[in-house]
């Protein structure tokens, strides 16, 4: 049976869409995967990514967040409540 791990689960602030991120274990055994769900009302998009992909994309995230963050919504006092709240934490 193929077993999921969720890995973290959060809402973007400007769209609303919600983001799911797992860790994929296939029954055969192999490689690992990270299921990216995206859901937008009725609408579902799921992306299956290998490590490799993953860490390439994150890298490219990651810059780009870098020269881009000067003001984000969810920033300030209450942005670790509200990630717990969006995952369900609280």
């Amino acid at each position: 049976m193929t077993q999921l791990k969720r890995l973290d689960k959060f809402r973007l602030p400007l769209t609303g869409q919600q983001i799911e991120l797992h860790q994929v274990d296939y029954e055969g055994g192999g490689m690992s995967q990270l299921r990216v769900l995206i859901r937008e009302r009725a609408r579902f998009t799921t992306l299956d990514v290998d490590p490799v992909t993953a860490k390439h994309w994150g890298a490219a995230l990651c810059r780009w967040a870098d020269d881009n963050a000067t003001s984000t919504p969810g920033e300030g006092p209450d942005a670790a409540s509200s990630a717990n709240a969006a995952r369900g934490d609280e």
